[in-house]
């Protein structure tokens, strides 16, 4: 797959330089600029680092692992893999390893020091709960008492980057502007019941363009998305 440009890659050389500098980067940048896809990549080129990339959900996990692989003619599981809850897809080759905080949480029981990682991006951070404000917590306490050298990077869409500023002295911001899509709304006949929700997206399929779902919460996209998957 060739790669579009995106907003964010006039400021990814920027990006890179504040990470090395600084040891905390807030990354504030709108829908659209590719914060999630292009910054962690550019983290690793040029060396050999490797990075923990948390995602607030498994299937977005997946989802954006992938999405890197074939953008960058990688091998899902090799360059860049996946480890969520009862499924694991990286290899000792995995430079980007992207997960939920609930599996990074573990992983810290028994790597407190996260031996081997350069650092930790927490994307979509705006999306907070309780287990990802615990993860910064201690990866801030690891960075203060273990790991100097441990890089935090917190990467958000809408959050007030104030109180992160706070929280991680001395971090560099970023904002970066995002892009808009023309979006056309076509109605499908309403249904009855959400399983007639998988019909109905293979009817849209069939026509051009991206499809947008909205669902009430994170527990009707989990189960919208195994099924898609299946």
């Amino acid at each position: 797959m060739s790669k579009q440009t995106l907003p964010i890659d006039s400021f990814l050389s920027e990006f890179v330089r504040a990470s090395q500098a600084h040891s905390s980067v807030i990354l504030m940048a709108e829908p659209g600029a590719g914060k999630t896809t292009r910054a962690p990549v550019a983290l690793i080129e040029g060396n050999h680092s490797k990075w923990i990339v948390l995602q607030p959900r498994r299937w977005a996990a997946k989802l954006t692992a992938a999405r890197i692989a074939d953008e960058n003619g990688w091998i899902l599981g090799q360059e860049v893999g996946y480890q969520i809850r009862f499924e694991n897809k990286v290899s000792k080759n995995s430079r980007l390893i992207f997960m939920t905080e609930g599996v990074l949480l573990r992983k810290l029981s028994t790597d407190p020091e996260l031996s081997g990682f350069a650092g930790v991006i927490l994307d979509e951070f705006h999306e907070r709960s309780l287990d990802l404000d615990l993860t910064l917590a201690l990866l801030k306490e690891i960075q203060d008492s273990f790991r100097p050298e441990l890089k935090i990077i917190v990467m958000s869409a809408t959050l007030d980057p104030a109180p992160l500023e706070r929280f991680l002295p001395g971090s560099k911001t970023f904002s970066i502007p995002g892009r808009t899509f023309p979006v056309e709304k076509r109605y499908l006949p309403q249904t009855g019941r959400d399983l007639d929700l998988i019909p109905s997206l293979k009817q849209a399929l069939e026509s051009d363009g991206d499809i947008l779902i909205f669902l009430p919460g994170s527990f009707e996209i989990e189960r919208a998305c195994d099924q898609i998957f299946q």
